[in-house]
């Protein structure tokens, strides 16, 4: 029965992979990562306690709402989640960035946001000890979809 079930698995992966090549249309993107300087760090670094209560009070709510949502073990990050929350972020406007600042950043700019999510995955690396973990964050986009340059390049440079 494994390798009925082994088998089917693997047929279904190599099929999936037919549909993964590029679009006649294609067009390779050239955005540059976006750093942030040393003068940006410093002058957002008074906001990072209102960030990181915002931030922890956040991945509280998360754990607490996943535990009441199921009867099983979960396992969640709430620093993966507030990291991709902040990606996503940066490529919103309007009402929408307001709200990600109110519920991330305890209603600090994005930009503090940004210096604060830096300086949370510079802490994480230099953690050191006999673990070893890196970050896997990823944009994904649809073909026929636009994304923003800057917005990639943001999201290069600080995540």
């Amino acid at each position: 029965m494994e390798k009925v079930i082994c088998f089917a698995l693997s047929l279904l992966l190599l099929c999936s992979l037919g549909g993964c090549g590029r679009p006649a249309d294609y067009e390779e993107l050239s955005a540059q990562p976006i750093v942030l300087s040393d003068e940006t760090m410093s002058e957002q670094e008074d906001k990072f306690p209102t960030i990181y209560e915002a931030l922890s009070q956040f991945g509280l709510t998360l754990l607490k709402g996943s535990r009441e949502q199921t009867e099983t073990s979960t396992l969640v990050s709430p620093l993966s989640v507030a990291l991709a929350l902040s990606m996503a972020a940066n490529g919103a406007g309007g009402d929408t960035l307001s709200q990600f600042e109110e519920v991330l950043g305890g209603g600090e700019n994005l930009d503090a946001l940004n210096a604060a999510c830096s300086t949370l995955i510079q802490a994480y690396k230099d953690l050191g000890g006999s673990t070893e973990s890196s970050f896997a964050n990823s944009l994904w986009t649809d073909p026929e979809g636009a994304i923003s340059e800057e917005f990639i390049g943001r999201c290069q440079g600080i995540f």
